[in-house]
């Protein structure tokens, strides 16, 4: 769960950056790669509708080399999106920041230069996530706080992943869950009424890594730990786990596995605070200044007058936009 949700939030960088490119060959960016501010209203477009602020730069021979977009959905006052990204001649970093009512995530994409095809040659992808809502525990209206931090170093057809998250959970009205503070590995889960931890060190086969939505975990192996207090009983488990992704189940002996070696001395990190938060430069107030208004797009109009523009912005979505399959029984291999 935890990478094919990392998949999916660092692919709205390379979505975006798609966006452009399709947004630039239909004239629609012209005269304002200059490294300057401008402002818009986008309305009907696939995502980012509202209030959007860009600001493109490119080279002399006519090559992006950077780009930001934040945007405030629908038109409102507080800010809901970055999106940036450089480019040299040796690779590229994305940036993706989201943020609504539920929480905020972080995704940073960084790697050599993609192929003609638009793939990576490789790429390290780190997510940094925060979330909060409401569950049942025992039938007592829970609310629950996610955080977590997941990196993926992906060369060829290897993922190389860890990640550590912590859930809290606090009952409502009267809190009923009496932590212990023996839960391994980390030293203050007696701060909450409630914890779950849990920590992966992987070493996967990737299929489809080429286009998000036949992406799929093949062949692997894990070193997880999972520890809790919940309702006043503590548990603890570790242990290595190796899987075939064409059944998707469990081997009977994690040995068996084809990347097992890989994975013995690859422990899964101790949990840490995640930095999911807007950096310098990223966030917006959602107003023009003085002397700028918003200039309205309307992509309905757009698809009307130039009939290639949707299929364009097609191509992006089925190469970037990641789907909910599944080549692993995430639920039981973490």
């Amino acid at each position: 769960m935890m990478l094919r949700d990392l998949y999916r939030e660092a692919g709205k960088a390379d979505q975006v950056s798609c966006y452009l490119g399709v947004i630039d060959r239909h004239g629609l960016l012209s005269g304002i790669y200059d490294g300057s501010n401008h402002y818009f209203t986008w309305v009907n477009f696939p995502t980012l509708n509202g209030h959007v602020k860009l600001n493109l730069n490119q080279d002399s021979n006519w090559n992006l080399i950077s780009y930001q977009i934040y945007s405030c959905m629908n038109g409102g006052a507080r800010q809901t999106e970055f999106i940036g990204g450089s480019f040299t001649n040796s690779g590229a970093v994305l940036v993706s920041d989201e943020s609504n009512d539920l929480g905020q995530t972080r995704s940073v994409v960084s790697g050599n230069l993609m192929n003609p095809s638009g793939a990576w040659a490789s790429k390290t992808l780190t997510a940094n996530q925060h979330w909060s809502g409401q569950t049942t525990l025992n039938s007592i209206p829970t609310t629950f706080t996610s955080d977590s931090v997941v990196t993926v170093k992906q060369a060829n057809a290897t993922l190389t992943a860890n990640g550590a998250s912590r859930i809290t959970l606090v009952p409502s009205p009267s809190p009923s869950l009496s932590p212990s503070p023996d839960v391994s590995p980390s030293p203050d889960v007696s701060s909450s009424p409630g914890v779950i931890l849990m920590g992966m060190g992987s070493v996967i086969q990737g299929l489809g890594m080429d286009q998000l939505p036949n992406f799929h975990l093949g062949n692997g192996s894990s070193n997880y730990y999972d520890a809790s207090v919940i309702d006043g009983v503590t548990s603890n488990h570790q242990a290595i786990q190796s899987w075939n992704g064409d059944s998707k189940t469990p081997l009977s002996k994690a040995s068996a596995g084809i990347y097992y070696p890989s994975t013995l001395n690859y422990a899964p990190p101790i949990y840490s605070a995640p930095n999911y938060n807007y950096q310098d430069g990223e966030t917006w107030d959602c107003t023009a200044p003085d002397g700028s208004s918003f200039v309205t797009v309307d992509f309905n109009v757009v698809t009307i007058s130039d009939t290639t523009f949707a299929s364009d912005l097609s191509v992006c979505d089925s190469t970037y936009v990641i789907s909910d399959t599944d080549y692993v029984d995430c639920s039981g291999t973490q």
